[in-house]
């Protein structure tokens, strides 16, 4: 069924590039309207700007089911590509299966965001399935190695304050970028 108004087959055909180029815009103006945060926003607007990147690249001339799933498995392994993911060369390692799930959570809301508005009835993201977001495995640190660290940390020059950070890190479990962003107003004292 073809609507005149838009323009586009609005059931099974997939959405002319252009049009989900404009209602991209549309959403990321809707999340800053609703005072979405500002980092879900960027992350939305990376998520629309990689998949129209991978949609003009392959020159496809509509985004569907086809082209959706061709777009998460390019995520999956696109690293291998010779110039690396999204053409950048140092861009050449897997993403974690996490990363996989997050884009099509945000893009199943976009699309599901688009038939809210009225631009479709339908969302091609419906018939693709979710990916395993299989939490990472960590392992904790082995007594010799946390000795190690330690041992390290004695033979500095400032030996107290790096043995002092290695041992928050391990028993806190903190990333060192939040480690790095405490000031003593963080500490108790």
């Amino acid at each position: 069924m073809k609507d005149s108004a838009l323009g586009f087959a609005k059931t099974g055909d997939g959405i002319p590039v252009p049009e989900l180029e404009r209602n991209a815009q549309g959403w990321l103006l809707d999340c800053e309207i609703r005072q979405h945060s500002r980092a879900a926003t960027a992350t939305r607007r990376i998520i629309l700007d990689k998949l129209l990147w991978f949609l003009r690249t392959n020159e496809y001339p509509t985004c569907g089911v086809r082209e959706l799933r061709g777009f998460l498995a390019y995520l999956t392994r696109g690293h291998e590509n010779a110039g690396g993911r999204w053409g950048n060369p140092q861009l050449a390692r897997p993403v974690r299966p996490r990363t996989v799930h997050t884009y099509h959570g945000h893009l199943r809301t976009f699309f599901r965001w688009m038939i809210a508005e009225g631009v479709s009835d339908w969302s091609p993201m419906e018939a693709v399935s979710a990916p395993i977001a299989r939490t990472d495995q960590v392992r904790p640190f082995s007594e010799q190695q946390i000795a190690a660290l330690r041992q390290v940390a004695k033979s500095t020059q400032n030996a107290r304050r790096h043995e002092a950070v290695v041992s928050f890190l391990y028993d806190t479990g903190v990333r060192a970028s939040e480690l790095c962003a405490l000031s003593m107003k963080d500490l108790d004292q």
